[in-house]
Protein backbone atom coordinates (compact mmCIF):
# COMPACT_ATOMS: atom_id res chain seq x y z
CA UNK A 1 0.00 0.00 0.00
CA UNK A 2 2.85 2.39 0.76
CA UNK A 3 4.42 1.80 -2.66
CA UNK A 4 1.10 2.29 -4.45
CA UNK A 5 0.49 5.49 -2.50
CA UNK A 6 3.93 6.78 -3.52
CA UNK A 7 3.59 6.07 -7.25
CA UNK A 8 0.13 7.67 -7.34
CA UNK A 9 1.21 10.74 -5.39
CA UNK A 10 1.32 12.99 -8.48
CA UNK A 11 -2.48 12.77 -8.83
CA UNK A 12 -2.94 16.13 -7.13
CA UNK A 13 -0.47 17.75 -9.51
CA UNK A 14 -2.26 16.16 -12.46
CA UNK A 15 -5.54 17.63 -11.21
CA UNK A 16 -3.97 21.07 -10.92
CA UNK A 17 -2.75 20.94 -14.51
CA UNK A 18 -5.93 19.45 -16.00
CA UNK A 19 -8.24 21.96 -14.32
CA UNK A 20 -5.96 24.77 -15.45
CA UNK A 21 -6.14 23.55 -19.06
CA UNK A 22 -9.67 22.19 -19.35
CA UNK A 23 -11.77 23.78 -16.61
CA UNK A 24 -13.23 22.48 -13.37
CA UNK A 25 -13.27 18.70 -12.86
CA UNK A 26 -16.77 17.64 -13.93
CA UNK A 27 -17.60 15.12 -11.17
CA UNK A 28 -17.83 15.11 -7.40
CA UNK A 29 -15.18 12.48 -6.66
CA UNK A 30 -12.16 10.73 -8.15
CA UNK A 31 -10.16 7.69 -7.17
CA UNK A 32 -7.92 4.84 -8.27
CA UNK A 33 -8.54 1.14 -7.88
CA UNK A 34 -5.68 -1.33 -8.27
CA UNK A 35 -6.91 -4.55 -9.83
CA UNK A 36 -5.45 -8.06 -10.26
CA UNK A 37 -5.00 -7.38 -13.99
CA UNK A 38 -1.44 -7.82 -15.22
CA UNK A 39 -1.29 -4.67 -17.36
CA UNK A 40 -3.10 -1.69 -18.80
CA UNK A 41 -5.28 1.06 -17.36
CA UNK A 42 -8.86 2.16 -17.96
CA UNK A 43 -10.78 5.20 -16.84
CA UNK A 44 -14.35 4.74 -15.72
CA UNK A 45 -16.48 7.63 -14.58
CA UNK A 46 -14.89 8.98 -11.35
CA UNK A 47 -12.54 5.98 -11.03
CA UNK A 48 -9.43 4.80 -12.88
CA UNK A 49 -8.63 1.10 -12.83
CA UNK A 50 -4.91 0.31 -12.74
CA UNK A 51 -3.02 -2.98 -12.88
CA UNK A 52 -1.24 -4.56 -9.94
CA UNK A 53 2.19 -4.08 -11.54
CA UNK A 54 2.15 -0.33 -10.77
CA UNK A 55 3.47 -1.31 -7.33
CA UNK A 56 6.76 -2.17 -9.04
CA UNK A 57 7.08 1.26 -10.67
CA UNK A 58 10.16 3.33 -9.94
CA UNK A 59 8.49 6.34 -8.35
CA UNK A 60 5.66 8.65 -9.31
CA UNK A 61 7.40 10.19 -12.34
CA UNK A 62 7.19 6.87 -14.16
CA UNK A 63 3.38 6.86 -13.89
CA UNK A 64 2.78 10.60 -14.25
CA UNK A 65 1.68 10.55 -17.89
CA UNK A 66 -0.55 7.51 -17.30
CA UNK A 67 -2.31 9.28 -14.43
CA UNK A 68 -2.73 12.41 -16.56
CA UNK A 69 -4.00 10.44 -19.57
CA UNK A 70 -6.71 8.58 -17.68
CA UNK A 71 -7.71 11.68 -15.70
CA UNK A 72 -8.06 13.70 -18.92
CA UNK A 73 -10.59 11.15 -20.18
CA UNK A 74 -13.00 12.39 -17.50
CA UNK A 75 -13.34 15.56 -19.58
CA UNK A 76 -12.83 14.02 -23.02
CA UNK A 77 -14.41 10.59 -23.15
CA UNK A 78 -16.69 10.56 -20.11
CA UNK A 79 -18.13 14.10 -19.96
CA UNK A 80 -17.97 14.62 -23.74
CA UNK A 81 -18.75 11.23 -25.26
CA UNK A 82 -18.25 9.87 -28.77
CA UNK A 83 -21.11 9.78 -31.23
CA UNK A 84 -19.23 7.09 -33.17
CA UNK A 85 -16.10 5.00 -32.61
CA UNK A 86 -14.80 6.45 -35.87
CA UNK A 87 -14.17 9.64 -33.90
CA UNK A 88 -11.94 7.85 -31.36
CA UNK A 89 -9.24 10.48 -31.88
CA UNK A 90 -11.49 12.89 -29.94
CA UNK A 91 -10.85 10.65 -26.91
CA UNK A 92 -7.32 9.37 -27.32
CA UNK A 93 -5.79 12.32 -29.17
CA UNK A 94 -7.09 14.69 -26.51
CA UNK A 95 -5.87 12.52 -23.61
CA UNK A 96 -2.46 12.07 -25.22
CA UNK A 97 -2.17 15.80 -25.82
CA UNK A 98 -3.04 16.30 -22.14
CA UNK A 99 0.07 14.24 -21.34
CA UNK A 100 2.21 16.51 -23.51
CA UNK A 101 0.74 19.66 -21.96
CA UNK A 102 1.38 18.33 -18.46
CA UNK A 103 4.97 17.34 -19.31
CA UNK A 104 5.56 20.77 -20.83
CA UNK A 105 4.14 22.41 -17.71
CA UNK A 106 6.12 20.24 -15.32
CA UNK A 107 9.44 19.95 -17.10
CA UNK A 108 9.39 22.83 -19.57
CA UNK A 109 9.63 20.66 -22.70
CA UNK A 110 7.00 19.35 -25.11
CA UNK A 111 6.97 15.56 -25.53
CA UNK A 112 7.70 14.99 -29.21
CA UNK A 113 6.59 11.44 -29.97
CA UNK A 114 7.37 10.34 -33.52
CA UNK A 115 4.64 9.19 -35.90
CA UNK A 116 6.97 8.74 -38.88
CA UNK A 117 6.83 4.96 -38.52
CA UNK A 118 3.08 4.88 -39.16
CA UNK A 119 2.02 2.88 -42.21
CA UNK A 120 -1.65 3.75 -41.98
CA UNK A 121 -3.26 4.93 -45.22
CA UNK A 122 -6.71 5.87 -43.96
CA UNK A 123 -7.64 9.35 -42.66
CA UNK A 124 -7.57 9.94 -38.91
CA UNK A 125 -11.31 10.63 -38.88
CA UNK A 126 -12.14 7.41 -40.77
CA UNK A 127 -10.25 4.47 -39.27
CA UNK A 128 -10.92 0.86 -40.12
CA UNK A 129 -12.21 -1.16 -37.14
CA UNK A 130 -8.77 -2.67 -36.50
CA UNK A 131 -7.17 0.80 -36.58
CA UNK A 132 -9.36 2.57 -34.03
CA UNK A 133 -7.00 1.98 -31.11
CA UNK A 134 -3.81 2.13 -33.17
CA UNK A 135 -1.07 4.62 -32.35
CA UNK A 136 -2.37 7.21 -34.82
CA UNK A 137 -5.54 7.81 -32.78
CA UNK A 138 -3.27 8.73 -29.89
CA UNK A 139 -0.15 10.29 -31.37
CA UNK A 140 -1.39 11.83 -34.60
CA UNK A 141 -4.54 12.98 -32.80
CA UNK A 142 -2.39 14.81 -30.27
CA UNK A 143 -0.22 16.34 -32.99
CA UNK A 144 -3.32 17.63 -34.78
CA UNK A 145 -4.33 19.41 -31.57
CA UNK A 146 -0.84 20.83 -31.15
CA UNK A 147 -0.88 22.18 -34.71
CA UNK A 148 -4.34 23.65 -34.16
CA UNK A 149 -3.02 25.35 -31.02
CA UNK A 150 -0.26 26.86 -33.13
CA UNK A 151 -2.80 28.07 -35.69
CA UNK A 152 -5.20 29.64 -33.18
CA UNK A 153 -2.84 30.83 -30.46
CA UNK A 154 -2.91 29.78 -26.82
CA UNK A 155 -5.73 32.05 -25.65
CA UNK A 156 -8.21 30.92 -28.29
CA UNK A 157 -7.08 27.29 -28.19
CA UNK A 158 -7.57 26.84 -24.44
CA UNK A 159 -10.87 28.75 -24.60
CA UNK A 160 -11.90 26.17 -27.19
CA UNK A 161 -10.76 23.23 -25.03
CA UNK A 162 -12.77 24.45 -22.06
CA UNK A 163 -15.82 25.25 -24.18
CA UNK A 164 -15.65 21.78 -25.76
CA UNK A 165 -15.90 20.20 -22.31
CA UNK A 166 -18.61 22.53 -21.00
CA UNK A 167 -20.88 23.03 -24.03
CA UNK A 168 -20.92 19.36 -25.03
CA UNK A 169 -21.15 17.88 -21.54
CA UNK A 170 -23.26 14.70 -21.51
CA UNK A 171 -23.61 14.77 -25.30
CA UNK A 172 -22.33 12.53 -28.07
CA UNK A 173 -19.96 14.28 -30.44
CA UNK A 174 -18.25 14.02 -33.82
CA UNK A 175 -15.17 15.50 -35.44
CA UNK A 176 -17.40 17.99 -37.28
CA UNK A 177 -18.93 19.13 -33.97
CA UNK A 178 -15.45 19.95 -32.68
CA UNK A 179 -14.51 21.97 -35.75
CA UNK A 180 -17.82 23.83 -35.84
CA UNK A 181 -17.11 25.00 -32.30
CA UNK A 182 -13.49 25.81 -33.18
CA UNK A 183 -14.64 27.97 -36.08
CA UNK A 184 -17.27 29.67 -33.94
CA UNK A 185 -14.78 30.58 -31.20
CA UNK A 186 -11.88 31.50 -33.48
CA UNK A 187 -14.01 33.16 -36.16
CA UNK A 188 -11.87 31.36 -38.73
CA UNK A 189 -12.60 28.94 -41.55
CA UNK A 190 -10.79 25.73 -40.61
CA UNK A 191 -12.08 23.64 -43.53
CA UNK A 192 -8.64 23.31 -45.13
CA UNK A 193 -7.01 22.38 -41.83
CA UNK A 194 -9.69 19.76 -41.09
CA UNK A 195 -9.51 18.20 -44.54
CA UNK A 196 -5.72 18.08 -44.57
CA UNK A 197 -5.15 16.61 -41.13
CA UNK A 198 -8.37 14.69 -40.30
CA UNK A 199 -9.84 13.67 -43.64
CA UNK A 200 -6.63 12.90 -45.58
CA UNK A 201 -4.09 10.24 -44.69
CA UNK A 202 -0.43 10.96 -44.04
CA UNK A 203 2.04 12.02 -41.38
CA UNK A 204 1.90 15.59 -40.01
CA UNK A 205 4.87 17.75 -40.99
CA UNK A 206 4.31 21.23 -39.61
CA UNK A 207 6.66 24.19 -39.53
Amino acid sequence: EDQVSEVLSSTGLAFEYMEGFFGEYPYESYGHVVTPLSGGALETQTMTALSRNIAQSDGEEQLFTLIVHELAHHWYGNLVALGSWEDIWLNEGFATYAEWLALEERYGDIQELAVEASRRRTPLAYPLPNQMFGSDSYMKGAWVLHMLRNQLGDDVFFELMQAWASQYADKSVTTLDFFRLAEQISNRDLTRFRRQWLETSGVPTYV
